[in-house]
């Protein structure tokens, strides 16, 4: 059965952007939305566009309004987008993961809030395999998801002035790496 499309729904962003987004779909198929019209962008190029930047469930379009209309870029948006494949499977990479201890200080609270055990939690959390949605905060700092529902905390209330580099991370519905040591808010 072929797959359901969903035109998006198109909002400016200033005179020179616009901004994708599917209010119909949960986070998670709006996301692979997103990433195939980002694809399917990136791959034609269409005349006058200068960036596409993508979040979980959304793309920014920002285009050279002196090389085409918002009108144009909507159409090619719209019309092409909607015969946009989804995206192409890519590699899976494994990451080491040490969970404890003094590499996870919050594993503890984590477990409680979600009413586990800690070694239940490092089980979840490394039982599933997480696409990564966009990159942010950081320089290669990868945003990715779903999050099992029992391990999405909230930020820390205060967060830590220094988290080391390769520190894997949750908050809200998403986990991370963090690629260099900084402040940091999340588990």
């Amino acid at each position: 059965m072929p797959e359901e499309r969903h035109l998006p729904t198109l909002r400016d962003s200033g005179d020179s952007a616009l901004i994708a987004y599917w209010p119909e779909l949960d986070a998670d198929r709006a996301g692979i939305r997103a990433r195939s019209l980002l694809a399917y962008l990136d791959e034609r190029r269409p005349e006058g566009l200068l960036d596409l930047v993508p979040a979980s469930a959304s793309l920014l379009i920002v285009f050279d309004p002196l090389r085409t209309s918002r009108a144009g870029l909507t159409t090619v948006v719209s019309e092409e987008g909607e015969a946009a494949p989804s995206p192409e499977p890519t590699p899976s990479i494994e990451i080491p993961v040490l969970y404890g201890g003094s590499a996870g200080p919050d594993l503890e609270e984590v477990a409680r809030r979600a009413g586990m055990s800690e070694e239940e939690v490092a089980s979840l959390h490394a039982s599933v395999e997480y696409t990564v949605y966009f990159l942010g905060f950081l320089p290669g700092f990868p945003y990715m998801g779903p999050l099992p529902e029992p391990l999405r905390v909230p930020r820390l209330d205060t967060p830590r002035t220094r988290v080391s580099a390769g520190s894997v991370a949750i908050a809200d519905d998403n986990t991370g790496i963090y690629p260099v040591a900084s402040p940091g808010g999340w588990r």
